[in-house]
């Protein structure tokens, strides 16, 4: 079985490989992997900033970052948390590869979707050490957690040994245990760095209705919905809706429909108005192409009815601009005859 196709994509495992192969090459023998663990429901920009963080503090300790992997939990765990309001694991996991385009050099996503952290990096170690274990340099995995994590666990825990390392983001009014932490602890204090964005603050500002959308269509074609304020960049995947590519079709043959009649009117100079008239037609249609492009990206229940809508006023414009069958005339001697 391949596990990589539960754990991370070919590609990112073949740019490790190439970071892997340049690090040993320069000397290095010991490389740091970071797992961030979390809902993700959405993604936003303080956790592709918490990793920055974490691989930022190692590096002043003369530890070189490998990788840097965005975790989201399982589907059980954030439905129980966040109930109606849960995207699910296959679209939690496009849209953290989504928000990690601009660090793809080494920030990528682990799939696996295990519900606690702690055991997905040390899944993500072991995975990693296998995959790699001829290249000659050791590679160590830490976990990247809150402030939070840490006040969940007991003073005795904070001061011995981790089990598995850790990287404690801490951000301002954050209450670490006193005393100095064990080995393996590592405390990054962000300041105001963080905290100005939330997952919640997030699904509080986009329409709950396009979050649900990437509930109801996981199957489809997905497309992003990219919502900025200051440094918060947070993708939303909606899926694209077929009766709005129809539509763009109907006024796809709305357009060659016209054109043909402006081409069958040829120059003369009487037909001048109807070829404007036509022309003028072909631009709505042309138009309409775009808007509904548009729609179909953005794809909600309301663009249904706006696309079928839609397309009944195309076809009726269609139907309006058919020529009309020529009146059948009867002459006086027909109507002779006929008395």
């Amino acid at each position: 079985m391949d596990l990589s196709c539960a754990t991370c994509c070919s590609e990112d495992l073949e740019r490790m490989s190439s970071r892997l192969s340049a690090a040993v090459a320069d000397g290095i023998t010991e490389l740091a992997v970071l797992v961030l663990p979390g809902s993700f429901n959405p993604v936003h920009s303080d956790h592709l900033r918490c990793l920055e963080l974490a691989r930022a503090h190692l590096l002043s300790q003369g530890v070189h970052t490998l990788a840097g992997f965005l975790q989201p939990s399982s589907d059980q765990y954030v439905l129980g948390k966040l109930d109606g309001e849960a995207m699910s694991l296959q679209n939690r996991v496009t849209a953290c590869k989504i928000a990690a385009r601009d660090h793809s050099d080494w920030v990528a996503v682990w799939r696996s979707g295990e519900s606690s952290g702690s055991k997905a990096t040390k899944l993500c170690e072991g995975f990693l050490h296998n995959k790699f274990c001829g290249h000659g340099a050791r590679i160590l995995a830490f976990q990247v957690c809150g402030a939070d994590f840490v006040e969940r666990c007991s003073t005795s825990r904070w001061s011995i040994r981790a089990m598995q390392p850790k990287v404690v983001i801490a951000r301002s009014g954050s209450q670490l245990p006193p005393g100095p932490p064990g080995e393996g602890w590592h405390v990054v204090w962000a300041g105001k760095e963080l905290g100005r964005f939330s997952a919640l603050s997030v699904r509080r500002g986009v329409n709950p209705r396009k979050i649900q959308g990437a509930k109801r269509h996981p199957g489809n074609q997905l497309s992003e919905l990219t919502v900025t304020s200051d440094q918060c960049c947070v993708p939303i995947l909606f899926g694209a809706g077929g009766v709005g590519r129809f539509f763009c079709f109907s006024n796809f043959i709305g357009v060659l429909y016209q054109l043909k009649k402006i081409n069958d009117m040829g120059g003369k100079e009487e037909k001048a108005p109807q070829r404007r008239k036509c022309a003028e037609t072909a631009v709505k249609h042309a138009l309409l192409i775009l808007q509904t492009a548009h729609l179909s990206l953005l794809w909600q229940s309301h663009d249904g009815i706006v696309g079928l809508a839609g397309i009944v006023t195309s076809w009726m414009d269609l139907i309006a601009q058919l020529p009309a069958k020529p009146a059948v005339k009867v002459s006086p001697d027909a109507k002779s005859t006929a008395k």
